[in-house]
């Protein structure tokens, strides 16, 4: 499984080989995963059956799974003192 979760070539200290080389493990993958549309979308204009082996799992959040935990948080130790808590 290949899992393109960024596109490697807008990273200005990626080297070029190892950017060039994501096309090659794209192909030889049995399964391609990619976070983004743009991403998905760049991928199978590689070619070589890409497409039919992709799979489109986008970064996102529900966060409605997560609107009580803050509250849930607080109620059981107290406030963060205003500053943000991500884990």
């Amino acid at each position: 499984v290949y899992d393109c979760h960024d596109a490697l070539h807008g990273f200005p200290n990626m080297a070029a080989e190892i950017a060039n080389f994501e096309t090659e493990a794209m192909r030889d993958a049995d399964a391609v995963l990619f976070s983004a549309q743009p991403l998905w979308e760049e991928g199978i204009r590689q070619g070589s059956g890409i497409e039919a082996k992709s799979h489109l799992v986008p970064n996102a959040v529900d966060a409605g799974v997560f609107a009580g935990a803050a509250a849930a948080r607080q109620a059981r130790r107290g406030t963060s003192g205003g500053r943000k808590v991500i884990g």
